[in-house]
């Protein structure tokens, strides 16, 4: 639910404000995670620093759900790995994922934070280094699918523009276009449909940089609905409650068998309401 409030005095704290507005509804920490995930604008500008000082007749909107539990659906589990549907907020780490399983994992890609879909996960060492020379080797086939801010009129398309991580005051990590950077950084993108002020799209990842397909789309000019960190002036009033970026579907041949792989996850129930208040004509890909 989307809640706006308008400002009568300066110098508020921006979550001290909300939580004061939103009274009992929603605790101090929740307000905190759902700023810092973009899903709250001031005078219809993406914030995402909790202590952001407000001024006298600022709007502040901010789209917000009582916490859950997370969760993790294992999408498919072989003998030698596991590939899960890892939800949004869970950080790609080991530490942090050991809890969900009974057995030991090991990690041979990451997604971010916020974006949600598929993960492998390997459960020995032999076959993580498998993995590893499958991911250097670009041996995988990953598309993700997103709603972008903003029209796309054109059907398809690359992007081949090299990227770097750099420092930033709000942000652990922020990265950036540099046409000077070494490193070549490219993704593959198709218009699934367009909405009133949004574009439903695919992306597909040649490379596998840090922030990849949030930095090329907004490179683009169209940044993912949700990006607290890309997205700054939006054209949709939409403000969805998290990163409408899935990593949708993933194939490969298994390291051991030889026999090819395709995994597809479910999209997030967050990302289904946005598709469907705004492109409710929008169809999901099959291969």
């Amino acid at each position: 639910m989307i809640y706006t409030f308008k400002v009568d005095a300066k110098g508020l704290n921006l979550a001290s404000f909300i939580k004061e507005a939103l009274g009992d509804k929603f605790s101090a920490k929740s307000i905190k995670k759902a700023i810092e995930k973009g899903a709250c604008r001031v005078n219809k500008r993406v914030l995402n620093y909790a202590n952001h000082k407000l001024n006298q007749g600022d709007v502040v909107e901010i789209s917000i759900v009582a916490a859950t539990k997370l969760d993790i659906e294992i999408v498919l589990d072989d003998e030698n790995f596991c590939i899960i549907n890892k939800p949004s907020g869970l950080v790609t780490e080991e530490k942090s994922l050991k809890p969900f399983f009974s057995y030991p994992i090991f990690l041979v890609h990451r997604l971010d934070k916020e974006t949600t879909g598929l993960l492998i996960l390997a459960k020995n060492g032999k076959i993580k280094k498998e993995f590893e020379a499958l991911f250097k080797n670009r041996s995988l086939t990953k598309k993700y699918l997103a709603v972008c801010d903003g029209l796309i009129k054109t059907d398809h398309g690359i992007i081949d523009v090299p990227l770097e991580e750099t420092k930033s005051l709000h942000h652990s990590v922020f990265v950036k276009v540099n046409p000077h950077a070494k490193d070549m950084s490219q993704t593959l993108w198709k218009r699934l449909c367009m909405g009133k002020n949004t574009t439903f799209m695919e992306f597909e990842i040649v490379t596998g940089k840090t922030h990849q397909i949030r930095v090329h789309a907004s490179y683009m000019g169209h940044a993912i609905l949700g990006d607290p960190v890309y997205l700054k002036k939006p054209v949709s009033p939409f403000i969805p409650t998290s990163l409408c970026l899935h990593a949708y579907y993933i194939s490969f041949i298994h390291p051991l068998t030889h026999s090819k792989i395709e995994a597809y996850a479910q999209l997030p129930s967050d990302f289904k309401e946005a598709l469907k208040s705004l492109i409710p004509h929008a169809k999901l890909p099959r291969y």
